[in-house]
């Protein structure tokens, strides 16, 4: 490498010098936990989506990142058959972004906390608040929590609810938000000559304007969290 840098001015010596310079381990972005369970208010949305897919849920602090990683799927209507993460930081790959990781990506190597280690109160804490949450890699669904507000926890309250949302969750493996948005262009306008049966599946398959909140509340219910 030595007989390498010699070839080279000084300018790019000093980038690549910059380049292979190991980067200090950001510190930590979790926050201590609270005291006391609290209940959050959460504003969920894919990101991407217009007009946009969002839910607003209410969550028990003490949870654990798995156990919201399963409410999510549950209130967004995913079917929870790829991998995900959730990111702490301004973007989900940012070099300051810390990242909380499924026991499988671990296990292969990624570098990251476990999710089960992580509570939700030590990566949100005030209103304003955000977190990330990608869904399946290939297609990455892109969400951001917000918290909106902290209020006294009910300890009758469930560790989960849905108090409202907009729009049904794209379908699974349709090519992320470039695809969705194709779905959505091809439901809208009249199906050409060799479109129709494309149109008629999506019709009778997904109506992306649909939100049953008592859907989600049955699929809650089966969820066990906390």
């Amino acid at each position: 490498m030595g007989g390498l840098l010699t070839y080279l001015d000084p300018a790019d010596r000093a980038l690549l010098a910059q380049f292979l310079t190991p980067r200090p381990v950001p510190p930590s972005r979790r926050r201590p936990r609270r005291d006391h369970a609290v209940t959050y208010r959460v504003h969920v949305q894919i990101n991407g989506t217009d007009p946009l897919v969002w839910r607003r849920i209410e969550l028990s602090s003490d949870l654990c990142l798995d156990d919201v990683h399963h409410v999510l799927q549950r209130v967004m209507g995913w079917s929870d058959d790829h991998l995900h993460h959730f990111v702490s930081g301004d973007d989900m790959y940012g070099p300051d972004s810390e990242r909380y990781l499924m026991p499988y990506s671990i296990d292969q190597g990624s570098v990251g906390i476990d999710e089960r280690t992580v509570r939700l109160d030590e990566v949100l804490v005030e209103p304003g608040d955000q977190l990330w949450y990608e869904y399946d890699f290939g297609d990455s669904w892109a969400h951001l929590l917000e918290l909106e507000e902290v209020v006294e926890r009910d300890p009758d309250a469930p560790s989960a609810r849905c108090l409202a949302g907009a729009r049904a969750c794209p379908p699974e493996d349709c090519g992320g938000i470039w695809g969705y948005d194709n779905i959505l262009r091809a439901l809208a306008d009249p199906p050409g000559p060799d479109e129709d049966e494309l149109h008629e599946r999506l019709a009778a398959d997904f109506d992306p304007a649909s939100f049953d909140p008592d859907r989600v509340k049955a699929a809650l219910t089966r969820t066990r969290v906390g």
